[in-house]
């Protein structure tokens, strides 16, 4: 303290403002720093973690939609003209589920910040839901739709060979769940991680900020650099 007190004002001035300078430039640069790279972690989020499970909401909606053609055509039997028209929007609704599970593994594979280990487990989780997909569509719609066409409304035979298919379709659809889970699950947990990770940033860089800002007015006291006299240090330091 004694050499800061021994200093003449001249010199006090040109080191304060000089050390408020480069604290201030610090600040700026170190700030712009953080905002890019806060910027740049969150369009990562966003293009990855945040957009695999937004396929996966859309894979739900395929899902969905598999069992709605299911209903819809044991509710049609004998209807030729109804049951085709279905049977088209089950083609569709297959392809629908091909191209939103493509979609999500080049998500997964381009997705530079996900653990390999993580990547490759869930890679073959989303291969094993779209074979069990396919399985759906091929036992499950095409019998139902074969079964459908064939039989006769009011006729047991016929309700019970629709009864069968809904019993299969039930027994694949619990493991089309258990995968889908897997998928939204892991989706849903790397972006909260990531989302934790940005505002560990954000802090982080705050609180950097905050402490060259303190210490540069810690100097300005301690130099006595524009300040009024009861804000002066006492004579005992």
């Amino acid at each position: 303290m004694t050499f800061v007190r021994n200093m003449k004002i001249r010199r006090k001035l040109l080191a304060g403002f000089f050390l408020m300078v480069v604290i201030t430039v610090f600040i700026a640069v170190f700030g712009i720093y953080s905002i890019r790279t806060i910027d740049a972690s969150y369009t990562l989020m966003m293009d990855h973690p945040a957009e695999r499970y937004n396929m996966t909401v859309y894979l739900h909606a395929d899902i969905m939609d598999f069992r709605r053609l299911v209903a819809s055509m044991a509710f049609r039997l004998g209807d030729v003209v109804r049951l085709n028209e279905l049977h088209r929007e089950a083609s569709a609704a297959r392809a629908t589920v091909d191209e939103h599970l493509d979609s999500y593994q080049n998500n997964m594979r381009n997705d530079a910040q996900i653990d390999p280990a993580r990547r490759e487990e869930l890679l073959q989780e989303s291969s094993a839901l779209r074979a069990m997909l396919h399985r759906y569509s091929d036992e499950v719609l095409e019998g139902m739709f074969a079964a459908a066409i064939e039989g006769v409304p009011g006729d047991a035979e016929s309700r019970a060979r629709v009864e069968g298919y809904f019993e299969l379709g039930a027994e694949i659809y619990a493991e089309i769940a258990s995968s889908f889970l897997a998928l939204r699950d892991g989706a849903l947990v790397t972006r909260e991680n990531r989302y934790r990770e940005i505002q560990a940033t954000a802090d982080r860089s705050t609180m950097v900020m905050l402490v060259f800002t303190l210490s540069a007015w810690f100097w300005a006291f301690l130099s006595r650099f524009s300040y009024p006299a009861w804000l002066q240090i006492p004579s005992c330091f």
